[in-house]
């Protein structure tokens, strides 16, 4: 149980507008030390990485040189925001190809990294896809519901998809 409530400690922190950002990667990057040795291969492969992707998008940063591997099953919907930081023509054909995420906790979380990979890249397609999608969960904080990571507020999201001319 410990893993868990490093993680949701790991999440609080990160939605406290008051810790510095620093300390908000730094107890994401505590949190991921535990999962290795817990035996939980579904929260340790890829969710350290994206956790930290999702921690910096969230607060308007460029996101960290990663190995795309090391992402594992959340690889599809957060490369593109990987590749739009510096390589927009594959990041592009990444989004272009991205299926729907799971139906699962993190649904809305994977859902919003696309939104922000398609507001830099500029696809009215995935723009649609992302809007429809986190529609429903409007008044929630995107990913929150796994206790392990938060996109943000659901709601500005979806303001800034709306504000996208022509969509």
């Amino acid at each position: 149980m410990s893993v868990f409530t490093t993680w949701y400690r790991a999440l609080r922190r990160a939605e406290d507008p008051e810790v510095p950002f620093a300390a908000k990667e730094a107890a994401y990057r505590a949190a991921a030390v535990p999962v290795d040795s817990a035996g939980m291969p579904g929260l340790g492969e890829g969710l350290p990485p994206l956790a930290l992707q999702a921690l910096r998008v969230r607060h308007d940063r460029a996101p960290e040189p990663e190995d795309p591997d090391r992402l594992g099953p959340y690889r599809p919907w957060a490369l593109p925001v990987l590749l739009a930081a510096g390589r927009r023509d594959e990041a592009a054909e990444a989004l272009r190809a991205v299926p729907d995420p799971p139906h699962d906790l993190l649904a809305e979380a994977l859902w919003a990294l696309l939104a922000r990979a398609t507001l830099s890249l500029g696809d009215p397609l995935v723009l649609r896809r992302a809007h429809a999608a986190l529609f429903p969960a409007a008044g929630e904080q995107a990913g929150a519901a796994s206790g392990l990571i938060s996109l943000g507020p659901v709601s500005a999201i979806l303001a800034e998809i709306t504000a996208v001319p022509d969509l």
